[in-house]
């Protein structure tokens, strides 16, 4: 069994054809094929299930593909260890940013100044087997996964227009909001998962006239009275126009956490990152 042969099948595990394989590798897809086959063989069982427009992983195969995930992931923890060991603060983060963009985005500025040489990916959605050094969620069910530590706990409002007869109300309850349009992220963001689930505990499901991606525009569409949306104050502290009423509601809050994965090792950069980013939140709290 060689390291070649398992990237190929690693590979075409995921993007379930030989041909986009064999072009990832610049190599002929026959090549690709008769590796595969040579593994198979090796491991004396078949691995995918073929058919003419596609191959499938079988049991078997996904009981390998697995292994040799864990294989990659230790081989980049290990590469990961002997990087620290250098001394200078070098190597990637990668963050999955569910929410808070603000607050670690000013993070990465602060720390890029002080560590150029450390990149960041980032991304603000991700595939469910995707690996990252740093979670950022409000997500509390992550908690069975991964290892955590609160950033940020902060009341949650409900905007609305000037205009809007519920603005001139000192209070507002979810309840009352039964009937009313909402202005929301899409489906997988995670404030269009805080607008269904409030609705949701009131007994109603948000009737919702604009889904958005950018949180300008989620305050912009607010603003020019196209619906109303919830709204995490913390956050978009300073980010609110003059055209916004917001009315914090009762009781309801939200608790943002950075999660990371106990099983893999934790680079000397990411662990500088996360205690600056700590540090910004403990003082942004504070101000």
């Amino acid at each position: 069994m060689e390291m070649l042969q398992l990237k190929y099948f690693k590979d075409a595990a995921e993007t379930q054809n030989f041909s986009k394989t064999a072009q990832k590798f610049t190599v002929p897809t026959s090549a690709v094929s008769q590796s595969i086959r040579r593994l198979e063989k090796e491991m004396g069982t078949p691995l995918f299930a073929r058919t003419s427009n596609r191959i499938t992983l079988n049991e078997d195969g996904k009981l390998l593909y697995r292994a040799v995930c864990q294989m990659d992931r230790t081989l980049e923890d290990t590469r990961r260890l002997f990087a620290d060991r250098s001394g200078s603060l070098t190597g990637e983060v990668k963050l999955l940013i569910a929410c808070n963009r603000r607050i670690v985005s000013d993070a990465i500025r602060q720390f890029s100044q002080l560590h150029p040489k450390v990149t960041f990916i980032l991304k603000h959605s991700a595939n469910k087997d995707e690996d990252f050094d740093l979670v950022i969620s409000d997500d509390g069910a992550l908690k069975e996964r991964y290892t955590h530590t609160e950033l940020i706990d902060e009341q949650i409002a409900v905007a609305f227009s000037l205009d809007h007869p519920l603005a001139a109300r000192e209070t507002v309850s979810v309840k009352e909001l039964a009937f009313e349009r909402f202005v929301t992220m899409q489906p997988g963001g995670r404030l269009h998962y805080l607008t269904q689930s409030l609705c949701i505990q009131a007994g109603f499901y948000p009737q919702i006239s604009i889904q958005c991606d950018d949180p300008y525009y989620i305050r912009k569409y607010i603003e020019m009275g196209l619906g109303i949306g919830f709204v995490p104050m913390f956050s978009w502290r300073g980010q609110l126009p003059e055209g916004l009423v917001c009315r914090p509601l009762k009781n309801v809050r939200r608790t943002t956490y950075a999660f990371w994965d106990p099983s893999r090792y934790m680079t000397k950069a990411t662990r500088q990152f996360l205690e600056l980013l700590r540090q910004l939140c403990c003082e942004a709290r504070e101000s």
